[in-house]
């Protein structure tokens, strides 16, 4: 089972966490598999459509009776879809020890609808990892990833996957930064970065010794657009029990690039996705500031597990 996060604040002020993201992922139609593990005890599942429901903590797990070479997973696009890049979230992301105690892929095979293929060799990190697809990108109604080669587990032989995304056209690049955050620990970091990697149950939780009122992320657009909408997944959005415990914003100001702010009052934190208004700003950033909290059951950080601005 996974852990409870045990929160520190981090040593440094003003730390800034800076890390590429793209667009949103192409929604695959459906997703099969060579095989799965079934879970012989207790519930659970290692479904392969798991490696597309947004969340990292989820996985996929072939069934081979051995270590998994050869075993592979599909992604059933519906239709011809012009695929530049793929993202992996490779082995058991739903603790460090999980992670670490089971197999990882080392190589994957990607093979597409016309029968090409293209081979990623990926760290022995748990890292998120992004691959360019050759040629500048392929228009395929599936993509196909074997496993090649892994690397071994110290606990389980299974090899497996916790989240994958495709992408085609890219947004302009966005990357996040934050005033404060909180130390790393047994089940992941806590970087500005998650909020933008289209995953619930990532988060960026700050780093203050207080509340979190007067802390800040912030979100460059690549570009400057019009915004008007923000879309929020307010606290830890891990599960109903750990958003409980921590703290939720019920009030952010939004500070944009010419120096002009709205204030996003939020009456009602919601574990589930919500979206707030406020009058169209043309903006390539935007920051915002955490101005008043719920006090969680338990912890005395404030979190933000995914946000986008929209027209």
């Amino acid at each position: 089972m996974k852990s409870v996060p045990v929160f520190v604040a981090a040593l440094a002020t003003l730390t800034a966490i800076a890390t590429p993201a793209v667009a949103a992922p192409i929604k695959p139609v459906g997703v099969t598999a060579s095989s799965t593990y079934v879970v012989t005890e207790g519930t659970g599942s290692y479904d392969p459509a798991r490696t597309a429901d947004g969340k990292a903590a989820t996985s996929w797990f072939e069934g081979e009776a051995g270590s998994g070479l050869g075993a592979w997973i599909e992604y059933d696009l519906g239709a011809p879809t012009l695929i530049k890049q793929i993202k992996l979230w490779a082995g058991d992301w739903s603790t460090f020890d999980y992670w670490s105690r089971a197999n990882r892929p080392k190589e994957l095979e990607l093979k597409f609808s016309d029968g090409t293929t293209q081979v990623v060799t990926l760290k022995n990190e748990k890292v998120a990892q992004s691959f360019a697809i050759d040629g500048g990108g392929k228009t395929t109604t599936s993509v196909r990833i074997k496993v090649k080669a892994i690397y071994d587990g110290s606990t389980w032989l299974d090899t497996g996957l916790s989240e994958v995304q495709l992408f085609g056209d890219s947004a302009p690049t966005l990357t996040a930064t934050s005033s404060t955050v909180a130390v790393e620990d047994g089940d992941g970091n806590y970087a500005a970065s998650n909020v933008i990697d289209g995953l619930s149950d990532t988060m960026w939780c700050e780093g203050d010794k207080g509340s979190g009122e007067g802390q800040w992320i912030e979100v460059n657009l690549g570009a400057s657009r019009s915004v008007s909408s923000l879309s929020l997944i307010n606290g830890m959005g891990s599960s109903m029990v750990l958003w409980m415990k921590a703290n939720q914003t019920t009030s952010l100001v939004l500070t944009f690039s010419d120096g002009s702010t709205e204030t996003v009052a939020i009456d009602r934190p919601s574990f589930r996705p919500a979206s707030y208004t406020f009058p169209a700003h043309t903006t390539s950033k935007v920051r915002l500031t955490i101005a008043a909290v719920k006090a969680g059951a338990e912890y005395n950080d404030t979190c933000v597990s995914e946000l986008s601005f929209g027209p």
